[in-house]
C-alpha cells in the first residue's frame, strides 16, 4: 500500500517511465517509504456520456482526450498532511510531462478502514498488512 492508479484514454505519453518517475519523487521526497508504492496505469478504449459512445479520439475537441484519472487506494497509515502530499506530487509530477494537462488531472483518494479492506487473502484488522 498505497495503491496509485492512473487511467486515460489512449495516447502516446510514455506510461512506464511516467510512473517511474513518479514512484522516485515519492521516495525521494520522503512522502513514502522506498518500495512501499504500486503505480498502474490503464488505457480505457470507450467512454459513454450522455448516452453517446466515444471511442475515437485523435484529434478531437470532445473534451474526454485529454483526462487523466487517478484513484489513490491507501490505508490509515498516513495522515491528512502525508495524503496531501501524495496528492500534491502525483499532479506535480504529472503535469511535467508533455501532453498532460495538470487542469485535466482529477485525484481521489479511498481511504481503507480496518474491516473495509480484504489484503493477503485475510480481512485487514489495522496494523501491518
Amino acid at each position: 500500500m498505497p495503491f496509485i492508479k492512473i487511467s486515460s484514454l489512449p495516447n502516446n505519453l510514455d506510461k512506464a517511465s511516467i510512473l517511474c518517475k513518479l514512484e522516485k519523487s515519492l521516495y525521494d521526497k520522503g512522502i513514502l517509504p522506498r518500495d512501499m508504492a504500486t503505480c498502474i496505469w490503464s488505457t480505457n478504449d470507450c467512454v459513454v456520456h450522455s448516452q453517446t459512445a466515444y471511442e475515437n479520439f485523435e484529434n478531437t475537441s470532445d473534451g474526454f482526450s485529454d483526462l487523466i484519472f487517478v484513484e489513490l487506494y491507501l490505508n490509515t497509515i498516513l495522515n491528512e498532511d502525508a495524503i496531501r502530499s501524495v496528492m500534491e506530487t502525483i499532479w506535480s509530477e504529472l503535469g511535467e510531462n508533455d501532453g498532460i494537462n495538470r487542469d485535466h488531472i482529477f485525484i481521489h483518494v479511498h481511504v481503507g478502514a480496518p474491516g473495509r479492506v480484504l489484503i493477503n487473502s485475510k480481512i485487514w484488522t489495522g496494523g501491518e498488512v
